[in-house]
């Protein structure tokens, strides 16, 4: 099947050469997406919408970023053979670049901008949307560790994406990921919690937002408190049912288990245990597991109603990634005693991408403007008005409603490359407007199909067929790029997790680390009982930390260093 080569759903930036400028001189508006933050008094124009609406919302849009340039990571060669990789840091940039004026402070993190309900209500362009625009952050008093945690995670892997292109950047992306860890991990609580607001995209949990980010600064920083974090933790999720915005047990499982098949850490203990439950996912998806994915009559990997296809965009990104990391390392996956190659894995992938993009039995291409056939009425609010170039009049709230919501015929602005929210689990697709669930477009659904798309087609990997890259078609005037997702109101609520150390077993990170603890413990005892048992241990170390770059809750080397130091001055004085 002829596919896209990078279909990333934006609105780009307003070119001055081709439109006018977003200003009131202009366009005879006042567009309040550009004085986002202006309540607070900072700065929060830019990133991403979630979805057809104009609401910034900060937990999926990091998903989002982290999605995207896990994509960008895995797949950069062939982006940059194709002259696309390019275009993928750049959007990742205007994600990331809104990350860090959304951080202001440490332990300040602004969330969201805008409120659904009051943007819900009225169906306007961004040009003209007279909805508050009021900022939400989290704070010390306001804690929200899964927010925190997942920009932490967008953050350090968008690091690595610019590590070779942009170092300065890079390194900038890692700071402000570091101090987002180490707020969310001294300040656990569930986001929505501190911004009610944002209870369209509650979380049901933050420890797994704790380990994804972990693992993605083990990656970007190859620092071993973030490996121990991962080994320290006595809930590595087991075997998820799915990969969201909501859930990232299963992300966190695939990064471990690829410092497995690399023998950076032992295949016993948490680490295998993170590695097999990965594998189990796997193995259900290619329905050779102890539960398999249910699947439609056509062959498409079902998971849930709302917005099924961005569970099979991350498990198609899951497949591929962990492919890769097979090949890489010669290794297979065992399922009920079935050898499967990575080759198995990518045949997968593909077969999910030829259905999104027609070879399913509607014959219908769910990302808009590919093929003959393809989703006309997406629930967005940009796509389905005219733009403010042919008519600059503002649409108000409720004549939003009246003259274009219910307006039977297909969207004026073409959003190519956004993917919709999928068919039922009949295979069964009605193009409406008004059909939120299956037919809103998702920043979360496009993101991870990027690197899917971006993978060579060749017998080893991928079911041979020529690429090819439709252009993207642009709604004009819009405030900044402009991805889109909704996700689903899960019902399910996991257990608010505590940061637990475990007792001691048989396991890499508890026999052979943990140094730093242990002389920073027997420091303290001897300078409270001035028992030489203390003093002795610490002599007896033959690892006394060396020159450390950082004092934290991840290394206490040069704290236990300090306290000698203050032994030994008492020592030489008496």
């Amino acid at each position: 099947m002829e596919q896209p080569l990078l279909n990333l759903y934006y609105i780009t930036r307003p070119n001055a050469q081709e439109n006018c400028p977003l200003t009131k001189e202009c366009c005879g508006v006042e567009i309040l997406g550009l004085v986002d933050g202006s309540d607070a008094g900072v700065d929060l124009v830019g990133g991403y919408y979630d979805a057809g609406d104009n609401v910034k919302f900060g937990f999926p849009m990091a998903f989002t970023i982290t999605m995207l340039s896990w994509s960008t990571i895995e797949f950069s060669s062939q982006l940059r053979a194709r002259n696309e990789l390019s275009n993928a840091l750049d959007a990742v940039k205007w994600g990331t670049d809104y990350f860090i004026k959304a951080h202001p402070q440490p332990h300040v993190l602004y969330g969201q901008v805008g409120d659904g309900d009051s943007d819900h209500s009225c169906w306007e362009r961004p040009e003209d949307m007279t909805t508050p625009r009021t900022s939400f952050k989290i704070d010390d008093h306001h804690p929200g560790a899964d927010l925190a945690a997942e920009t932490a995670a967008a953050l350090a892997a968008a690091s690595l994406a610019f590590r070779s292109s942009d170092p300065a950047y890079s390194t900038l992306l890692v700071s402000h990921a570091k101090q987002l860890f180490e707020f969310a991990h001294d300040h656990p609580g569930l986001y929505h919690n501190s911004i009610p607001a944002a209870r369209f995209y509650a979380s049901s949990g933050y420890e797994d937002e704790m380990l994804w980010a972990a693992a993605w600064l083990h990656r970007a920083t190859n620092d071993e408190i973030y490996l121990d974090y991962l080994c320290a933790s006595t809930n590595t999720g087991g075997i998820r049912t799915s990969f969201s915005w909501d859930d990232k047990f299963l992300g966190a499982q695939l990064l471990v288990a690829k410092l497995v098949l690399e023998g950076k850490v032992p295949d016993t203990g948490t680490w295998g245990q993170y590695k097999s439950q990965a594998e189990e996912f796997i193995c259900s998806c290619i329905q050779k597991g102890g539960k398999n994915v249910k699947k439609t009559p056509g062959g498409l990997l079902w998971f849930l109603e709302w917005d099924g296809l961005q569970y099979v965009a991350t498990a198609s990104l899951v497949a591929a990634a962990y492919g890769n990391y097979l090949s890489a390392n010669h290794a297979s996956i065992h399922c009920a005693g079935v050898t499967v190659q990575p080759t198995d894995l990518f045949h997968l992938a593909q077969s999910q991408v030829d259905y999104i993009l027609g070879s399913n039995p509607k014959g219908m291409s769910y990302m808009v403007g590919f093929g003959s056939n393809y989703p006309t009425q997406p629930h967005h609010r940009g796509a389905s008005i005219v733009t403010i170039k042919k008519d600059p009049k503002p649409v108000t709230c409720h004549e939003g409603y009246q003259v274009w919501f219910n307006r039977d015929a297909p969207n004026p602005n073409v959003l190519v490359g956004a993917i919709v929210g999928g068919p039922d689990e009949h295979d069964g697709y009605i193009d409406s407007r008004s059909d939120y669930q299956l037919g809103e477009p998702a920043t979360v659904t496009v993101a991870p199909l990027v690197g899917v798309l971006a993978r060579p087609n060749h017998p080893s990997a991928f079911v041979s067929s020529s690429f090819s890259s439709p252009s993207v078609d642009v709604i004009k005037n819009q405030v900044g790029p402009v991805l889109v997702a909704k996700g689903d109101e899960k019902e399910e609520v996991k257990a608010e997790p505590t940061v637990v150390i475990p007792q001691q077993k048989p396991n890499r990170c508890l026999t052979c680390r943990r140094r730093d603890e242990m002389l920073w413990a027997a420091a303290w005892l001897h300078r409270a009982t001035n028992d030489e048992i203390y003093l002795d241990y610490l002599c007896a170390s033959t690892n006394t930390g060396g020159i450390r770059t950082a004092f934290s809750w991840g290394d206490k080397f040069l704290g236990a260093q300090t306290t000698c130091m203050k032994e030994l001055t008492h020592l030489s004085k008496s």
